[in-house]
């Protein structure tokens, strides 16, 4: 058995609100076993004997759109490999402060290589693996601004976390 996490792209976001106890019994009654939410966001832990993520992302979003009536992008990782990118944070050499935070975006394809943030409010920290590492500055600009300028390059096929939910993930 394989732990999983699905991170859910805007979810209890507008009018895409789902109770996280409806979350886990939908991925319960799809089989999934040890499943967990982390934060009110669309974060959850599971585990699966099914290989294949392309397999699971459509049986989890099929049920989504019966359950909940809505498309709901997600990316799927091994828990393993988010413990494993915690464990080599790409953000390890940064001094943090109370204005900076760390997002990692996950992409279904390599990443692009994208133009700088327009105010310098968001520096590109780098990628591997489908992921993209970024470090912002809210002194500077809203992450509204951040989100949009991401959605606006990359599309709404990937989903951005905080780092602090990285690591709410990896020590849940």
């Amino acid at each position: 058995m394989t732990t999983y996490v699905a991170l859910l792209r805007g979810i209890n976001l507008g009018a895409r609100r789902i109770k996280m106890d409806a979350l886990r019994a939908l991925f319960e009654s799809l089989g999934f076993e040890e499943v967990s939410t982390i934060l009110a966001s669309g974060n959850v832990v599971f585990s699966s004997t099914r290989q294949s993520l392309p397999q699971l992302h459509d049986m989890i979003a099929a049920a989504m759109k019966k359950e909940f009536g809505f498309d709901v992008t997600m990316q799927i990782r091994k828990l393993s490999d988010i413990r494993e990118l915690m464990a080599n944070s790409p953000f390890a050499a940064l001094t943090p402060n109370k204005h900076t935070h760390w997002f990692v975006t996950f992409l279904d394809a390599p990443a692009p290589t994208l133009p700088p943030f327009p105010d310098k409010s968001a520096t590109h920290v780098g990628a591997r693996d489908n992921m993209m590492f970024y470090m912002f500055d809210t002194t500077a600009a809203s992450s509204t601004d951040f989100m949009s300028y991401l959605d606006k390059h990359l599309g709404k096929r990937v989903t951005t976390r905080n780092w602090n939910t990285i690591v709410k993930i990896v020590n849940k």
